[in-house]
């Protein structure tokens, strides 16, 4: 899935759905196990100080190697991140302010 960021901010834009564990390519090397899916929701927003952004929820549950003991081990997942968005690397540098 591609979107334009800004585009989806302004708008106010929602999106979510679940997608397979194993279309993560860089994530199945690490992986024992790639079934199970990764529920998402993805909205366009403004953040406090009406900056534009993308608020990203992800649920999953990764199933790995345990590296002491070798043995399965079940990683839930659960983020709720906000990503601001920023046009030129001035907005990045005038972003804390």
């Amino acid at each position: 899935m591609q979107i334009d960021g800004f585009r989806f901010a302004e708008h106010g834009e929602k999106r979510q759905g679940v997608l397979p564990l194993a279309s993560f390519t860089r994530l199945r090397d690490v992986l024992r196990d790639t079934e199970g899916d990764v529920q998402f929701c993805l909205t366009g927003t403004r953040e406090s100080q009406g900056r534009l952004a993308l608020r990203l929820q992800l649920d999953t549950a990764l199933q790995l190697t345990c590296q002491r003991c070798l043995e399965p081990m079940r990683l839930p997942v659960h983020t709720d991140v906000m990503l601001i968005l920023a046009r030129t690397e001035a907005e990045v540098e005038a972003g804390g302010d």
